[in-house]
């Protein structure tokens, strides 16, 4: 999210629109709990067992993100895209960056992270490659998107079967707040 913060830098203020991604955010006190529960109380009869720490409260990116964005008074203004129109920003961006001399590609970096996942987003939503494939991602092409189970650790772990979510208990509105502030700090120090 921090790519949306500083105007006139990367996807202005863009986020992509399109993504079909649920989305999994999980407070990290409550991960926290939930490896404390599992440390000390998980049943040891059941022998080796692999717990999926994830939340099992999921909520979709385009859906129920991004309007709730828009309603939060703390968070920078920013439109909503698609996704190959912010993919072309972000490689813009890192472009520009890799033009600079290192400090000032460093600070680049600094200010947008997402350059540093540049590879990722474009097997997640394609790439414009000249193969007349944009927006053909792993998504559009139907390899899907892997969803954890979490029902094993639910039942061993109070914390993480009591897990919020965040877009129903308000986080969303304290994670941007405190983004925000975090971000602006950093913006002044450099």
């Amino acid at each position: 999210m921090q790519h949306c913060v500083h105007p006139g830098k990367i996807c202005v203020s863009r986020l992509t629109a399109h993504s079909q991604q649920n989305c999994s955010w999980i407070p990290v006190d409550t991960l926290a709990s939930s490896i404390l529960n599992l440390a000390t109380t998980a049943s040891k009869s059941s022998g080796l067992a692999v717990y999926n720490l994830s939340s099992p409260r999921l909520f979709h990116w385009a859906r129920d993100l991004l309007p709730l964005l828009f309603r939060i008074r703390t968070a920078p203004t920013f439109n909503a895209v698609d996704s190959s129109v912010w993919l072309a920003a972000l490689r813009n961006y890192n472009k520009e960056a890799d033009n600079t001399e290192a400090s000032e590609s460093n600070r680049a970096v600094r200010r947008n992270p997402a350059v540093k996942l540049l590879e990722y987003f474009e097997g997640m939503y394609g790439v414009a490659d000249g193969s007349g494939i944009e927006g053909g991602g792993r998504q559009e092409q139907g390899k899907g998107e892997i969803i954890f189970s979490t029902e094993v650790a639910e039942k061993e772990s109070r914390g993480l079967r009591e897990a919020p979510d965040v877009l129903d208990a308000g986080l969303l509105g304290k994670f941007v707040h405190e983004w925000m502030r975090k971000w602006d700090v950093e913006d002044k120090e450099q």
